[in-house]
């Protein structure tokens, strides 16, 4: 038979997905001529697609040396398929560098090759280098406004960059051409869930679950919606069914270990975890998912010495992943305290909204505590933790004088009235519980004169033990310094020296201090306190906060919603042979 019949035969069978006896046609086909550089690459496309991937860029190093050689032409678009495919197949092995170069020569044959451009992206993404890759995913875009996958992977940059509104659209998008998009389902869902919009979040990953019932990622932030409602037994439920589909998803795991307080005889969780980290193939963040679980588990039982060598591992691995330099730190703390005088503090665009009350302090210092309590208030609603002014410290660190750079201070604070407003309607307070507010508390106060600050404290032991026993929102940047004994005192001391110049300058009866160890002793009267302070009067129902439905996204989503206890207080003490760096925060009266 001629050769171009089998090749012509084999062709046909591989477009009907008949992959085995078109790869037997195709080997025929080299058994006759060698160098036929077609069928190679035809060849390594089927290895690629039985994820062969040695074999798959084997054969399609071979047609590409074949064609390089002028041994054969297979024209401009063959070109560009042969490198795009020998860059998927690289790609998939991890060889990023040269799966990039390989899309780059698959685009200089067909520059307008769209799939080309999106998986270029994909592998810049992967690289780190997601400027690039969204710019790649935006020319694709160009060429064919009609690229579902585009669309979704522009979204996932956008969203990581937090540009959340423009992700939101480019996944809508991503649906509107592909409405069993799974993945856009799932990551609809979490951006969704970023602006507060929770119930459209859950419905977006229950569509996500419809369409692909094996979906793990999307089990997974359903229970963790159903975590921040409230509805912790649910929460636990299908964080199993997650695992049931995955059974190592180590962060599933990560998320178990939130929904409740465990017991003697939940012991056989933790030997399963522990199980799960003899798997060598388990990455660093598997693994720091696993420890932060295991300590927390440990904790729970009382085994502390099992529980802090656990907290260890995790911080020393989420730590690599972060990058916070204590010196650089206090330079920007100079310059927040040099910028605000008091007598600059009043800004000549300040507003007279009386709307904002703005909790502050260090994480883990009871924020959340004090905001559901006040939440609870007939009067006062909650905007969350609002990412909207912690922009503005870049912008004030980076300037060695006391004027504010120049920005549209009227506009922001237009803004951000109307942000609160569209958070809680109705109301004549809503918070912001964004704790780093503490660094902008002088733009902030110059903005809204009337504005409640609420300064958190608790024991600093305490606090720094909290925090280092928590893994926060990788995206927030403000938190780099969480994972390290020795920067999180560095840290502390620069908030210690912050919070002292604003409690200088700030009037007393726009600023308050409560003690978490008071809130939890003398729960009413401290609290009564607070709501006179906001200018209300007395509301029962704030005493009946952990009975709320309200979502609560922060770590403390569970110990927010029991009554109020005292064991979190002087928990230091069962740490005491490990606290390390922390000493140095230690008060001399406890010492």
């Amino acid at each position: 038979m001629d050769i171009h019949v089998f090749f012509a035969d084999a062709m046909r069978l591989h477009q009907a997905g008949s992959l085995e006896p078109a790869e037997r046609l195709y080997r025929r086909v080299l058994g006759i001529d060698p160098g036929h550089s077609d069928a190679l690459y035809l060849l390594g496309a089927i290895a690629y697609q039985k994820r062969r991937l040695d074999l798959a860029v084997d054969l399609i190093e071979q047609a590409i040396a074949i064609i390089e050689k002028g041994r054969s032409s297979p024209g401009p678009d063959k070109s560009a398929s042969y490198f795009s495919t020998f860059a998927d197949a690289l790609r998939d092995q991890g060889k990023l560098d040269e799966a990039i170069a390989s899309y780059r020569r698959a685009l200089d044959f067909k520059p307008n090759f769209t799939m080309a451009l999106n998986n270029l992206g994909d592998a810049l993404n992967r690289r780190g280098s997601h400027d690039e890759a969204a710019l790649c995913y935006r020319k694709a875009i160009d060429l064919n406004p009609n690229l579902p996958d585009a669309h979704y992977n522009l979204g996932a940059i956008l969203q990581d960059q937090g540009r959340i509104d423009d992700a939101v659209e480019s996944y809508r998008r991503a649906l509107e051409l592909r409405p069993a998009h799974a993945e856009a389902c799932n990551n609809l869902g979490v951006a969704s869930q970023l602006q507060g919009r929770l119930e459209d979040a859950i419905d977006y990953y229950s569509r996500a679950i419809a369409l692909k019932a094996d979906f793990a990622d999307a089990y997974h932030n359903l229970a963790s919606a159903r975590q921040q409602q409230g509805r912790f037994d649910e929460a636990e439920v299908i964080f199993r069914k997650s695992l049931q589909v995955k059974p190592d998803f180590c962060m599933a795991y990560y998320g178990l270990s939130g929904c409740r307080k465990f017991r003697d005889a939940d012991r056989p969780l933790a030997l399963e975890i522990k199980g799960l980290l003899d798997n060598p193939k388990l990455t660093d963040a598997d693994r720091t998912f696993l420890h932060f679980a295991l300590g927390k588990v440990f904790d729970d039982l009382g085994d502390y010495g099992q529980a802090i060598q656990h907290f260890d591992e995790a911080n020393r691995l989420e730590r690599m992943n972060h990058d916070f330099n204590g010196q650089n730190f206090a330079a920007s703390v100079d310059c927040v305290i040099s910028a605000f005088p008091k007598e600059t503090l009043t800004s000549p665009a300040a507003s007279d909204s009386e709307l904002p009350i703005l909790i502050v302090g260090m994480p883990r210092s009871g924020t959340t505590l004090t905001e559901q309590i006040l939440a609870n208030h007939a009067s006062i609603g909650t905007a969350g933790e609002v990412n909207f002014w912690f922009q503005q410290l870049e912008k004030i660190s980076n300037r060695h004088d006391s004027q504010i750079e120049d920005w549209a201070e009227q506009d922001a604070a237009h803004d951000y009235v109307k942000l609160l407003t569209g958070a809680a309607p109705g109301v004549s307070r809503v918070i912001d519980k964004m704790p780093y507010n503490f660094l902008v508390l002088g733009l902030l106060y110059g903005l809204f004169p009337k504005a409640r600050i609420i300064h958190c404290r608790r024991n600093p032991l305490d606090t720094a033990l909290s925090i280092y026993f928590s893994r926060f929102n990788p995206i927030v940047k403000a938190q780099d310094f969480a994972y390290s004994r020795r920067d999180i005192v560095l840290y502390y001391r620069q908030y210690l020296r912050l919070m002292e110049h604003w409690r200088a300058i700030l009037p007393p009866e726009r600023f308050l201090e409560i003690d978490y160890e008071n809130l939890v002793a003398e729960p009413e009267s401290t609290s009564r306190a607070v709501v006179s302070f906001c200018g209300l009067d007395w509301d029962p129902a704030c005493l009946a906060f952990y009975k709320t439905d309200r979502p609560i996204a922060t770590a403390s989503a569970w110990q927010a919603r029991q009554p109020i206890y005292r064991s979190s207080t002087q928990r230091w003490r069962n740490y005491e042979t490990w606290l390390g760096e922390f000493r140095e925060l230690q008060p001399s009266d406890a010492r």
